[in-house]
């Protein structure tokens, strides 16, 4: 291998084998914190004024030509590489062969600076002598005691070398001012030690915060945008984070977000009396990335003290291994151990919401021993797509050989509205399928005198992509059927007045089941409670006898039209939508976490049409027993109505005083009174107005003080999610930072960014972007 290397620097100092040296023109080495394949054996600094670096001479392969400022010359022969080992950087690693063999103890860094006669050692070739101090490095200090060295015997060459040095730092400023004048802004003076390295480590947080908060890659400070961003801000920002910096960084402040995560959980449990049980809700699902990797994620939710809903994720991890139930049961159980010890998860997660996914089910409901709420979101799903023919199979002749086919019945419940549905997809694709056709639809409509010129849209896989597609046909069809009037009047994709009569119908009962789902999923919709009112009012409009479809001229207006008078394809989709309802219980209480949501709603508990609640007040009765049981005698009770506190003070806490004799007496005489004076009866025979917007949880804040007791047991079981988008959302910011472009990021650096990500708001320096 050829390698050639000049360096002229402004002081009379020879270096050997990777010591460090500043300043000067180089060619290959380690200055200006630039690496190159080349490195540092013997350093030729001289005290003359840099020159043009003249032509490099070949040399034969395997051979290094270094000249030295006295005017010697010296040829080694490069020996076999030195595998990389320790701390030493790879310069050092690929220049080690280069060094003299002969060193003693091990010494490989030898001063050349010149000395008199007769003081070091002689240069076999020209006669003149150079100090010879050999000095050991040390890689893990970069230090080789050289420098120390230097400034007691070589004053003038030290101080040639502090020059140089300084004279690096100000053509650093000059680049950077360089820097900031071309890119628009002014540059900052500042000292040639550049930034602190607190405040530069305190920026290389800041810039690791931004990418996770955002899902940003690591290297994006590459990029020539983020440099000239962040010229104007910080001229002196110049080094790049260094990728294992970043890593250190983000790892650090992982550990630290799941310390504070951990703590939180601690308060929350401690917000109750001792044994309670669990009172966390859990929500998970699995997904597979476009890397062909497969994650989980683990979701949960609670209701503080101030009957706030919190939610927080605790893992985007790696999943290895396959789906099954054995797997995914251990799998949780290791995730929890992270913020909850050995705790079973059975004491921690009063409920798990997951979608219709018996592995998961099987996980939680036979392994873990977690009771199991199936995502409203999901079965709403299924039970449209049976309605709409979507799901099931179609009829089918099987081919035997050497028979004649038999044939095969399908499972699908509504075949003519899925023969139809397929009809009007086809119609949607005539038109997505072809540039011309949708630019001569537009022409259509502009010479209509449309003001909003719109193209046909293809159809999604939901059935609420579908709804979408029957309100935009719905809504385009006068201009449609004028396309096809003008264009091809004989084809066999266009729609006839009845096609467009059976869409009108199939909005009037798909739109409210849109409504519920998009309800569900998001805000106040997700209180398990709240969902269930949803779901009985589909169940109900399901009932009717007139449904409210959307009118023909125009679609954000309404008609109403009577069950006689429906199309057959839309009275059999809401006969099979009805029927799917009653058959999946979707709109019953089924389990005793639905019950005690349910209970815990001033508004549902006295519902005669909540199917399933015959058990609620003896639930409701046993909990607050429990719970009121469970509650220590010297409990302290806060009187925040006391006009005897001092002001600027907490609220007095108050122990209850054991009973006198007569207080004893009374309490016996009036048992059956007290038994009506509960919490629980005094709860029951309450029925507040309903006010547009508030949920149960605003209740439970203003009742809490008269029901103490039941207030926490609406805190323990309220957390329950109705459906498990939490889940999809995290698999959703996932997919934008696993995308096809960047699916080589390793899954441990995707669980810290997205576990950042999702907990963006516990992060102090995050959480004030987010109110």
């Amino acid at each position: 291998m050829a390698l050639q290397m000049q360096l002229t620097l402004p002081a009379p100092l020879h270096l050997a084998n990777g010591s460090a040296a500043a300043g000067g023109s180089y060619r290959g080495g380690v200055l200006g914190g630039r690496l190159s394949p080349g490195g540092l054996s013997r350093t030729s600094i001289s005290s003359a004024p840099p020159a043009a670096p003249a032509a490099a001479p070949a040399v034969a392969p395997d051979v290094i030509n270094l000249t030295s400022g006295i005017g010697n010359k010296r040829t080694y022969t490069r020996g076999p590489a030195a595998p990389r080992g320790g701390q030493r950087s790879a310069v050092w690693n690929y220049m080690k062969p280069f060094s003299p063999p002969a060193m003693p103890g091990n010494k490989n860094v030898e001063c050349f600076c010149r000395v008199a006669a007769g003081q070091g050692v002689k240069d076999e070739e020209t006669g003149a002598e150079r100090c010879g101090k050999l000095f050991s490095y040390n890689s893990a200090a970069s230090l080789s005691n050289l420098q120390g060295h230097m400034k007691k015997c070589h004053q003038v060459e030290a101080k040639a070398v502090q020059d140089a040095s300084a004279h690096s730092a100000a053509n650093t400023e000059r680049r950077a001012a360089e820097n900031c004048n071309n890119a628009g802004f002014q540059a900052i003076p500042f000292s040639a030690s550049m930034l602190p390295d607190a405040v530069r480590m305190a920026n290389h947080r800041r810039y690791m915060l931004m990418t996770a908060a955002d899902l940003r890659p690591g290297s994006m400070n590459l990029g020539a945008g983020h440099r000239l961003f962040v010229a104007g801000l910080e001229p002196r920002y110049l080094p790049q984070c260094h990728p294992q910096t970043y890593n250190e960084l983000l790892l650090a402040e992982r550990d630290s977000l799941t310390a504070r995560l951990t703590k939180t959980f601690e308060a929350h449990i401690a917000s109750f009396p001792k044994d309670t049980g669990p009172v966390i809700a859990l929500q998970t699902d699995l997904w597979t990335s476009t890397a062909n990797e497969s994650y989980g994620a683990i979701t949960c939710s609670w209701i503080d003290t101030s009957f706030n809903m919190q939610r927080a994720c605790l893992a985007v991890r790696g999943f290895p291994g396959s789906h099954a139930a054995v797997a995914v049961g251990p799998w949780i159980a290791e995730v929890c151990r992270v913020f909850f010890g050995f705790t079973p998860p059975n004491q921690i997660f009063i409920c798990a919401t997951v979608d219709q996914g018996q592995n998961i089910v099987n996980a939680l409901r036979d392994l873990l021993h977690i009771p199991v709420h199936l995502c409203d979101g999901h079965r709403l799903n299924t039970i449209v797509c049976w309605a709409l023919g979507v799901a099931g199979t179609v009829d089918r002749v099987s081919q035997a050989a050497g028979r004649e086919g038999t044939h095969l019945e399908g499972t699908c419940k509504n075949k003519g509205m899925r023969d139809f549905v397929g009809r009007v997809a086809a119609s949607v694709a005539y038109f997505t399928t072809s540039p011309q056709r949708n630019g001569a639809f537009l022409k259509i409509q502009e010479d209509m005198g449309e003001d909003m010129l719109e193209q046909i849209k293809r159809n999604d896989t939901r059935w609420s992509s579908t709804a979408n597609m029957f309100k935009r046909k719905l809504r385009l069809r006068v201009s449609e059927r004028a396309y096809f009037g003008e264009h091809e009047p004989l084809s066999r994709v266009a729609l006839n007045d009845s096609d467009y009569v059976t869409i009108q119908h199939t909005m009037g009962l798909v739109s409210p089941a849109a409504e519920v789902n998009t309800a569900v999923q998001g805000a106040d919709g997700t209180l398990l409670s709240v969902s269930m009112s949803h779901k009985m009012a589909l169940r109900a409009h399901l009932e009717g006898t007139a449904f409210s479809v959307p009118n023909m001229s125009n679609v954000n207006d309404e008609t109403e039209v009577s069950v006689d008078s429906l199309d057959e394809l839309a009275l059999r989709a809401r006969d099979i939508m009805a029927e799917e309802m009653d058959t999946r219980r979707y709109h019953y209480a089924n389990t005793v976490e639905e019950i005690m949501c349910c209970m815990l709603d001033p508004q549902l508990k006295d519902d005669t049409n909540l199917k399933g609640m015959e058990l609620g007040p003896a639930y409701l009765r046993g909990e607050y027993d429990r719970m009121r049981a469970l509650e220590p005698d010297d409990a302290i009770v806060l009187d925040d109505s006391s006009e005897e506190q001092g002001h600027g003070e907490s609220p007095a806490a108050k122990r209850r005083k054991p009973m006198s004799f007569l207080e004893k007496q009374s309490l016996a005489n009036s048992a059956g009174r007290l038994q009506q004076d509960d919490e629980v009866s005094l709860y029951l025979m309450m029925r507040p107005t309903p006010i547009r917007g508030e949920t149960s949880l605003d209740f439970w804040r203003k009742k809490e003080s008269e029901l103490p007791i039941l207030a926490k047991v609406a805190r323990r079981f309220l957390g329950i999610d109705a459906t498990s988008c939490e889940p999809e959302r995290v698999f959703s910011a996932a997919g934008m930072l696993v995308t096809a472009l960047r699916s080589r990021l390793l899954p441990w650096k995707v669980e810290a960014m997205m576990f950042l990500h999702l907990n963006a708001m516990r992060i102090p320096d995050l959480a004030k972007f987010y109110y």
